[in-house]
Order: structure tokens, then C-alpha cells, then sequence
């Protein structure tokens, strides 16, 4: 995960939330999480993962620049996973990809601040389309897509599809960065990005 390193966001502070990308230490939490009933049962494949496994997936991601995973801390705490995956940068596309820890997080803001943290990662990626794959039966998620620009264009099995692109997305996030008296520092990170 150099590039990562490189563009600076391998671990940053802004809009009151830190992500950090996840290193081998974060396996541990991330078993835990992710064999969580409420998190599992969204996901395309339910099984219980391993702890092998899951170091067998960070190991296959971990050279690669097409996946960058991280956790979402609040006052040092983690509280929620997010990740961009599957990126294609000749075609500036990726999958975005998100889960919040626990109900005492929901409710609090955590992945709206997260899908800002989101648009400063596409744009330091240079991606401009994004992608989002959410169960059916996940009323919460359908909600949350929605709400920051994603836009349904099909079904994959019992998953939703959601298209993200740039302009539509920027606008929607603009509003919640207004939400929380972010809107200046959001946009000056984004100007400041895509001058480079």
C-alpha cells in the first residue's frame, strides 16, 4: 500500500474523523467485525471468514494499488470499516465499500463523514465514476446511497448497483459537508487536490 504512503493517505485527520489504512495489526478487528450477524448477513458471501483467510485477502491486496482499505476512528476508537476496491484507473472507475461497527455508531454522523473522506480519496485516485453493490434487503444502506448521489442502474443477484459519478456525487456531498460546517474546508481540499 505505498501509493497509499505516497499520496498521503495512509492516515489523515479531517471533518472530526481519522482513517487510517488498514495494516496487518487491524486483521484482529476487522474478524471480529466481520463475522458480526448484522454485517455478515449483507454481505455476498455470508460464511464465517477466517482469520487465515483474512490474511491471505490482505496479503493479495497488499502490493496491489487497487484496493484501499481503511478504519474509521472517532477519538481514537474505530468505529467503522471503508474501503475503495476493484480501481481501474484507465477508466477512472472504482467500488466504494462501507460498514459502521456497532448500533451505538449509527445515527452519529459517522458515514456521512466517511463518504466525504470517501470524495478526498477518489479525488487523490483520480477516479471520477464510483460504484456501489448493496443488498436488497439492506433498507439503512439503500438510504445512505441515495442520499450521497448514488444512483440505481441495475441489479446483480439480490444486490442493488449504484453509479456515483462525479458531478452528481460532489453535489450531494456538498450538502452534508454543509450539515456539518465543513463546506469551505471540503471544497479547499478538493480545489487544492485537483490543481496538482
Amino acid at each position: 500500500m505505498q501509493k497509499a504512503h505516497d499520496l498521503g493517505i495512509d492516515n489523515f485527520f479531517v471533518f472530526g474523523i481519522r482513517c487510517k489504512i488498514l495494516d496487518e495489526k487491524d486483521l484482529q478487528l476487522l474478524y471480529k467485525w466481520r463475522n458480526e450477524e448484522e454485517i455478515s448477513k449483507f454481505m455476498d458471501d455470508r460464511r464465517f471468514v477466517s482469520m487465515q483467510v483474512l490474511k491471505f485477502w490482505y496479503k493479495k491486496i497488499y502490493d496491489k494499488d487497487i484496493t484501499f482499505p481503511y478504519i474509521i476512528y472517532i477519538e481514537n476508537v474505530p468505529c467503522a470499516y471503508i474501503e475503495i476496491k476493484n480501481i481501474d484507473y484507465v477508466q477512472s472507475i472504482a467500488e466504494l465499500g462501507i460498514y459502521i461497527f456497532g448500533n451505538q455508531y449509527i445515527g452519529k454522523g459517522i458515514a456521512e463523514k466517511a463518504a466525504l473522506c470517501w470524495e478526498i480519496l477518489l479525488a487523490k485516485l483520480k477516479i471520477k465514476t464510483a460504484f456501489t453493490y448493496i443488498h436488497s434487503d439492506n433498507i439503512r444502506s439503500i438510504a445512505f446511497i441515495e442520499k450521497i448521489g448514488g444512483i440505481r442502474t441495475h441489479s446483480r443477484g439480490n444486490f442493488f448497483v449504484y453509479t456515483h459519478e462525479k458531478e452528481k456525487r460532489r453535489k450531494s456531498l456538498m450538502r452534508i459537508a454543509k450539515k456539518y460546517n465543513v463546506e469551505q474546508e471540503f471544497l479547499q481540499m478538493l480545489k487544492t487536490i485537483e490543481v496538482r
